[in-house]
């Protein structure tokens, strides 16, 4: 969240800087000092806000508003500075006699940006302040949350439905002898650790092996905490012996571990796999004879693993509608009583399961999810009124815990561990409308252009690398071999992007396409001052909008018009109100 806004905003200043030292140095200096300490103070800010980021994600409602508060602080330190080199390369456009005789006039605006810039330093120095006294320490990770995500592999999965064909390719390639690492990869909530667990139980995978060990590895990866873990599981050690592996170095168990896997066939499971860095610091401890399976979000990780070892990557799809109706069902198996004492009523609930389902997408986790919500309500006007609110239920659950977290709950997990160069540009996509064919050498030239990337192969570069982090679908390839024309995002996947667009008064959207004869519907509107706006409209009221887009405070820095069928050119109007 935070963190990721502060680290973009300090990567624009340097630029910023950069650009404008090149031709005015010495009026500048005094500016460049002052901006200079201000990044000072948010970099000291950032080693903060991943704590902070956590905690509040975590729902602490009060640090929420205060990690808030400090992206305010960022943005407008960013508006500051950025407003002051466009107008000095407005300056360097004039005749130079005319810039000399204007020289009090702009020694006086530098003045006056250094003071602003000033009073930017100390309110995020105070916000920085009010961290620590919030109990706010430096990088800290979230036990918690990890805890919730911990797997493990003797906690049966219900209700499976779906991957036979991925079930039936895996347990052929982990018992073939030619290959060693095979990895699960896809967006979150594709069911990549049930998948796994199907195949690890399978009776002609457990006659195949002589050893087992499933570890779950997760974004707080601790090299020697691992290894002990699969030397536990592979062992069943005493207490003594036990307490002789956790004495020991992280160079004696690598050595420990591939001596036990080299005495028998084994299978290791590495759930959650978020790093190629932890793959190659575990690989030394795995025997050739050693069978590997990884889960992981992350298709660079899949394929760098594949390249090191023999290996095979699967890929699951999303299940099928009759597959989604079939987990459903499982999920809500108290209906067939109802079937038999009030048919007409089983008949409704039916079709208004089948409607709540085109929320899911296709992914297992959304069901699970909707199945448990209606596991709780067993009547028609309880399905009813849930179908009213279903998006949003599917999107957040009850509550943060096992059983119950919501869809972005789980999802946001891949936002979270995103670079911070990489998240603006997932935030962006909350422009585009649902189910957009995105043409992405305009995507390109966008990120380009707001100042994201440097230039438009940079940006594809960032594209591809949310591709195969699962965040955004492929959608035409193009002539070009590495390159793609279109891209897409999962509905789910959109719905992230704008929760977390509002969350960190990242944009404004405007959508009139939902809305005709209501007026306007605001999906994403930021408490704070609007930055970007996009507006997706029927073809024939943008100019109505206008009065209520009015840039009142002076920090619209883009505005992006959708038309019905494609992305429409902005009007003259418009263009002229920024």
């Amino acid at each position: 969240m935070a963190e990721g806004i502060v680290s973009s905003v300090l990567q624009t200043l340097a630029q910023l800087i950069i650009q404008e030292a090149i031709g005015e140095a010495k009026l500048l200096s005094v500016v460049k000092a002052k901006v200079e300490d201000a990044k000072l103070e948010l970099r000291m800010m950032r080693s903060f806000l991943k704590d902070a980021d956590a905690k509040a994600r975590g729902g602490d409602e009060t640090l929420r508003d205060w990690v808030l508060e400090i992206t305010e602080a960022a943005y407008d330190l960013e508006d500051v500075v950025a407003t002051f080199v466009l107008k000095e390369e407005a300056a360097a456009r004039k005749a130079r006699v005319l810039r000399f005789a204007c020289l009090f006039k702009r020694a006086n605006e530098l003045h006056k940006v250094g003071s602003m810039i000033d009073l930017l330093s100390h309110r995020i120095s105070k916000l920085t302040q009010g961290l620590q006294t919030y109990g706010v320490t430096v990088n800290r990770s979230n036990e918690r949350l990890n805890d919730l995500r911990r797997t493990y592999s003797h906690v049966p999965e219900h209700d499976f439905v779906g991957f036979e064909e991925n079930i039936r390719e895996l347990v052929a390639h982990l018992t073939n002898p030619a290959s060693e690492v095979f990895s699960i990869c896809g967006m979150g909530g594709l069911g990549k650790t049930t998948l796994a667990k199907e195949v690890y139980h399978r009776s002609q995978v457990k006659n195949h092996f002589d050893r087992f060990a499933w570890v779950y590895v997760s974004q707080q990866f601790q090299p020697k905490e691992i290894l002990e873990e699969i030397l536990f599981n592979l062992l069943s050690p005493l207490d003594e012996q036990r307490k002789e592996i956790k004495e020991m170095s992280k160079n004696a168990l690598v050595t420990k571990l591939h001596q036990e896997l080299e005495e028998k066939k084994c299978l290791v499971v590495l759930d959650d796999v978020w790093t190629i860095e932890a793959w190659d610091i575990l690989k030394a401890a795995f025997s050739e004879n050693t069978k590997i399976l990884i889960t992981t979000r992350i298709k660079d990780v899949a394929e760098h693993a594949k390249k090191e070892r023999r290996g095979f990557v699967c890929e699951p799809r999303h299940l099928s509608d009759e597959e989604s109706r079939e987990l459903l069902e499982k999920k809500t198996f108290y209906l067939q009583s109802i079937k038999e004492t009030n048919p007409k009523d089983f008949a409704e609930m039916k079709e208004l399961g089948n409607k709540m389902l085109k929320h899911c997408g296709g992914l297992p986790l959304a069901v699970v999810v909707l199945g448990g919500l209606l596991s709780e309500k067993q009547t028609l006007d309880e399905w009813a009124t849930l179908h009213e609110n279903v998006k949003e239920l599917i999107n957040k659950g009850q509550s943060i815990d096992e059983q119950h977290q919501g869809v972005l709950w789980v999802l946001g997990l891949s936002y979270d561990e995103l670079p911070y160069q990489l998240k603006p540009c997932f935030l962006h996509l909350a422009n585009f409308p649902e189910d957009s064919e995105i043409n992405v050498k305009e995507l390109c030239r966008l990120w380009t252009a707001e100042g994201f990337v440097l230039n438009d192969n940079e940006a594809h570069k960032c594209l591809m690398a949310l591709v195969h982090r699962g965040m955004v679908q492929v959608g035409k390839q193009s002539s070009i071999v590495g390159r793609i024309k279109t891209c897409r995002m999962h509905d789910l996947m959109r719905d992230l992007s704008l929760e977390k667009a509002r969350n960190e008064n990242f944009l404004s959207l405007i959508n009139f396409q939902e809305a005709e004869g209501s007026g306007p519907s605001t999906q994403v509107m930021p408490t704070g001052k609007v930055r970007r706006l996009a507006v997706h409209s029927n073809g024939n009221i943008v100019s109505e909008l206008l009065p209520l887009t009015n840039n009142r405070d002076g920090c619209l820095r883009s505005l992006i018009c959708f038309g019905p069928q494609r992305r429409g050119h902005l009007c003259n109007n418009c263009v002229s109100s920024l």
